[in-house]
């Protein structure tokens, strides 16, 4: 158990379509699996009581609902398992300019899509940070982690023993964020960002 994060690129106009039709998120995050986007669905067409009481009536019977599909993206979706908090740290210590990548540019809607709503990152910040990773240093990185406090980093008893294993599981994940970030900001990519 614990917070683990999973980023999805997709194309900007995508991420636009989330942002003006939250549901739509789940069709990303659950692309086989319907039902969490028609539940979402249903729950906007919801009337509550409030509203019975000021003169709106009970809805009609909610038609069939054509369940709408997202393009496939066009990378993997990257799963950072634990790791993103003590790389958010680090990469933060090595590229004090980058933006704050893992906080996103604000979230799609206000559903719970794990812990808290999935955020959109646009395609300029994406730019943006992938150019700062390129930056990035892997042994000023592993500096980072063996001078930095750690204490309100999520993991920090993990990062803070600073043995192999931490070493190991920063720089794997690190690689694996260069890769995705690169890519995607090649192909002019926008992302998603969940955690769960």
């Amino acid at each position: 158990m614990g917070i683990c994060c999973s980023i999805y690129a997709l194309d900007p106009e995508q991420l636009a379509r989330l942002r003006a039709d939250p549901p739509l998120i789940w069709r990303l995050v659950e692309p086989e699996d319907e039902r969490p986007y028609l539940a979402e669905f249903a729950a906007t067409q919801r009337v509550s009581w409030l509203q019975r009481l000021f003169g709106r009536g009970r809805t009609p019977a909610t038609p069939a609902v054509a369940v709408p599909d997202l393009p496939k993206q066009a990378l993997d979706v990257l799963d950072l398992d634990k790791s993103w908090d003590g790389l958010r740290h680090c990469i933060g210590l090595c590229a004090p300019d980058a933006p704050d990548f893992f906080a996103g540019d604000g979230t799609i809607g206000h559903i719970e899509v794990g812990y808290g709503p999935a955020l959109g990152v646009d395609v300029n910040t994406l730019a943006r940070y992938a150019a700062a990773l390129e930056g990035v240093d892997e042994d000023r990185l592993l500096l980072q982690l063996s001078a930095s406090g750690l204490q309100d980093v999520y993991l920090g008893n993990l990062w803070r023993s600073r043995d192999a294993d931490a070493e190991a599981y920063l720089l794997d994940n690190f690689r694996e964020l260069l890769g995705f970030v690169r890519q995607a900001a090649a192909l002019g990519l926008a992302a998603v960002i969940c955690y769960s």
